[in-house]
């Protein structure tokens, strides 16, 4: 599984962090930037090559990129207009998994044993940590933020207008809705408790996890007499937990 999870470190950082705002609002609209970010996308992927296990993975591995390049292009084109939205990001995203899959079965017998990277992490740089496990830490650390914080913001209602504007400007800074500085505060937080819970989680402190949220619930106490706002902080909180319990359970 640890090539899987390369892969998926390399999907992450090419769908998400190697793409600009502006990128990703141009290629909207003009197929010359959306096969620049295709090209961006799968630029990371050609690191696989350093795993290579002679001319056989080689050819497999450029068989791959291929497959990703061309995949990626086609599921973008598709969806690049409806991206914010839940369900079509949620369809793009497992889309994109699918084909990683592919590639990864289509690879994974065929590439170089990862032994002796554990013996160069642990002997040489005197790191008490394994090559996998330093993978999974990392592609966990990077899903939490963009990836995790889009999927929960789409997933929330909206507060009911008229409601929002009896809101004064205190606590729309507080909700992470402040108009004028354009900072979103709520999705600041969310990071920031979920890379708490995966810190305690790695030192096995799973019963402080419920500290974080406690804290949270106490900061938002009085906000939470509205049960809208109620509402949608109870879903944006649980499903960012349960976000994170899932990449732990499925990648650490």
């Amino acid at each position: 599984m640890t090539y899987f999870t390369i892969l998926l470190l390399f999907h992450v950082l090419g769908d998400f962090y190697l793409q600009t705002q502006k990128l990703s609002e141009s290629k909207k609209h003009s197929n010359k930037h959306l096969l620049l970010h295709t090209a961006i996308y799968t630029l990371p992927f050609v690191l696989m090559f350093c795993f290579n296990d002679g001319s056989e993975s080689i050819l497999r591995l450029f068989i791959g990129i291929v497959i990703l390049f061309i995949s990626h292009f086609i599921i973008d084109f598709y969806f690049r207009k409806n991206d914010k939205t839940l369900m079509p990001f949620i369809i793009d995203q497992l889309l994109h998994l699918l084909v990683i899959f592919i590639v990864w079965f289509l690879i994974k017998n065929h590439l170089a044993n990862i032994d002796n990277l554990d013996d160069w992490l642990i002997s040489d740089l005197g790191l008490n940590i394994s090559f996998q496990k330093l993978v999974s830490i990392t592609t966990i650390m990077l899903l939490i933020v963009k990836p995790t914080s889009i999927l929960v913001e789409l997933s929330l209602p909206e507060i009911n207008d008229n409601k929002e504007k009896d809101i004064d400007k205190d606590d729309k800074k507080e909700q992470g809705i402040d108009k004028d500085n354009k900072v979103n505060y709520g999705s600041i937080i969310g990071v920031l408790e979920r890379f708490v819970i995966v810190l305690l989680a790695i030192i096995n402190l799973w019963t402080s996890i419920a500290i974080v949220i406690t804290a949270k619930s106490i900061a938002r106490f009085k906000q939470l007499e509205d049960k809208e706002f109620s509402q949608k902080y109870l879903i944006g909180t649980l499903l960012s937990v349960a976000m994170v319990l899932v990449y732990l359970i499925v990648l650490l």
